[in-house]
């Protein structure tokens, strides 16, 4: 069993859409990348053009759908792990040396020298019923 599994027969729905979706990324993508105004019309035909065949002959669409998939995978792949170590050392790591700093066990593993045993005494519920209550 793949860990990763990449879509090389799509759907029609899935080709249509594609082609849809290519008659508005294509234009804003040259417009946000600051590309000039010709540019900008090519890529709108060409999403248009796309856009239709998505409508009228979703397969034919199929080469340029598994051309970007194959393309884009890699990338994903690695802005996915770069998003999650950013979230590690932006938000975990810090935590984690704040609650050093000020001492937090919150899992009572740092042991005393001084206690007899580490046996933590517990109170036993009051009915069997409350074994069923998570809070």
């Amino acid at each position: 069993m793949a860990v990763f599994r990449i879509n090389t027969n799509p759907s029609q729905r899935q080709l249509r859409q594609f082609g849809l979706l290519c008659v508005v990324l294509l234009p804003l993508i040259a417009w946000v990348w600051g590309a000039s105004g010709s540019i900008i019309q090519a890529t709108a035909m060409i999403g248009a053009g796309l856009g239709l065949l998505g409508i009228f002959a979703p397969k034919l669409l199929k080469p340029v759908f598994i051309g970007l998939v194959l393309v884009s995978f890699p990338i994903g792949l690695i802005v996915g792990e770069l998003v999650l170590l950013m979230i590690f050392v932006g938000v975990f790591l810090p935590m984690a040396l704040l609650f050093r700093m000020i001492g937090r066990d919150a899992l009572k593993r740092r042991m005393s020298v001084q206690s007899e045993t580490f046996w933590v005494p517990r109170n036993a519920p009051a009915n069997v019923r409350r074994y069923f209550q998570q809070y």
